[in-house]
């Protein structure tokens, strides 16, 4: 494998993992309301992904 085959599945591995995770946050906020809206709160990441992705979150 040269440089750019290695550099490719590195960042396709990343993609995939930084996805999956993105997937696991949203479904913790789902499944715990008042974990969520504390996180919502909190940090302005969880509150992006709470816009897409969650909706109904008390203010």
């Amino acid at each position: 494998m040269n440089t750019n085959q290695i550099l490719t599945t590195l960042i396709i591995v990343f993609v995939i993992y930084f996805i999956f995770v993105n997937i696991k946050i949203v479904i913790k906020i789902k499944q715990s309301r008042e974990a969520g809206i504390k996180l919502y709160k909190k940090n302005w990441y969880y509150k992006f992904l709470s816009r897409y992705f969650i909706k109904n979150l008390p203010s």
